[in-house]
């Protein structure tokens, strides 16, 4: 019985049909759809706001009028499904890429995209990380089997747009530049002191570290460098990537494939 009441508050609050009225005791004064109208009204502004949480920028970037437009339109096509808010915004990237007028411009879902992913990073487990030292330490016998581990944070922001520059320049209280379509590459992380970053990578540099993540070990990465770079680079460009990802303490361990 409360769990049949339950989903029909539910669904009145998704303005899906229900015979919630039933259920409601009569108190006198504000009539009871006066009451579970109020009720709906506040719950579909906790929605909105989180959303507006969640993404600031992508706020100020729409203005008042398309940001009120686009959460209601997800608030009615994307209802919440957990108790906790933190992940009600997960799909707004992808609602926006297929929904009109967002989809006609796709930089919102790209600018929508970029902050729930350093949202995600933000959130991401703790990790232990690598020294910078550690790849001087590995002994020579061991490279060619060694594969690396990363950081929960660390993910490969690739967009098409100039996403990242328009976010900084908002956040900055800046006149955002117009949308340029060009794919752009970007590694995300938390750092040591909790504080979320991010880094203008090239496409190379994104290619090989998918290929670090799906477990391809240091001779498989440096044989990738070698099918796109002179013999006399591979070496050097490795080691400068290496470091770099040491330097950001993204890589938790070496780790000798057995």
């Amino acid at each position: 019985m409360l769990e049949q009441q339950q989903n029909q508050l539910m669904a009145y609050l998704r303005n899906e049909e229900s015979q919630i009225e039933a259920h409601i005791a009569d108190q006198g004064g504000v009539a009871i759809e006066v009451r579970l109208g109020i009720y709906r009204n506040a719950y579909n502004m906790r929605l909105r706001e989180a959303i507006e949480v969640d993404h600031p920028v992508l706020g100020v970037y729409l203005g008042d009028d398309l940001f009120d437009l686009m959460a209601a339109e997800y608030v009615k096509h994307c209802p919440s499904s957990r108790t906790s808010l933190r992940h009600f915004a997960d799909q707004l990237p992808g609602f926006l890429a297929r929904t009109e007028p967002f989809c006609e411009h796709g930089q919102i879902p790209e600018l929508a995209r970029f902050e729930r992913l350093l949202m995600t990073a933000f959130d991401a487990a703790e990790a232990n990380r690598v020294a910078n030292e550690a790849l001087a330490e590995l002994p020579v016998e061991e490279w060619p089997d060694t594969t690396l581990r990363f950081h929960p944070s660390m993910q490969i922001f690739s967009t098409q747009w100039n996403v990242v520059e328009m976010w900084q320049a908002i956040r900055e209280e800046r006149e955002p530049p117009p949308p340029i379509e060009r794919t752009n590459h970007w590694l995300v992380w938390r750092n040591s002191k909790r504080l979320t970053e991010f880094a203008s990578i090239t496409g190379l540099e994104a290619e090989l570290l998918q290929r670090a993540l799906q477990g391809k070990n240091l001779a498989e990465l440096c044989e990738f460098l070698a099918e796109h770079l002179e013999e006399n680079r591979v070496a050097e460009t490795f080691l400068q990537i290496m470091r770099s990802w040491l330097g950001k303490g993204t890589i938790t361990s070496l780790h000798l494939a057995t």
